[in-house]
């Protein structure tokens, strides 16, 4: 996600190769609130492991089309150049138990995640 939103703003082609592999992100502000949600759990209640993170996975081809869609409103126009391929990769994480457990659930998808580094990076790069 990164080295795409990098490639927008460097006004450079999104290079993706296959384009279904799926992998699971957490926006910053989520693992914050995540970590703090389970430290007013009692400790005697946690369990031994718990995945934290966002409440499904998006494809490498979801990532550059909501890049090129977030760019457009940065006047950033980004090209998806797709390399045909049979590479596959599925990292996703099941977090059901510590939404559970927590009683807590992310905000930010990855629209929001995109937005917010586009308004990182270009802070002061603009005007």
């Amino acid at each position: 996600m990164n080295k795409f939103i990098d490639n927008a703003i460097n006004e450079q082609d999104l290079k993706i190769v296959g384009g279904t592999q799926q992998f699971a992100y957490l926006d910053i502000r989520d693992a914050a609130s995540g970590i703090i949600a389970l430290l007013a759990v009692p400790a005697e209640k946690w369990k031994p492991v718990y995945n934290l993170g966002y409440l499904r996975s998006y494809s490498i081809q979801e990532i550059a089309n909501i890049v090129k869609i977030v760019g457009k409103e940065f006047n950033l126009f980004v090209k998806i150049i797709k390399e045909t391929s049979d590479v596959s990769s599925f990292a996703e994480l099941d977090s059901t138990l510590f939404y559970h457990d927590t009683n807590w659930q992310p905000k930010y998808n990855m629209e929001a995640m995109v937005r917010n580094i586009f308004e990182n990076r270009l802070r002061g790069k603009i005007n």
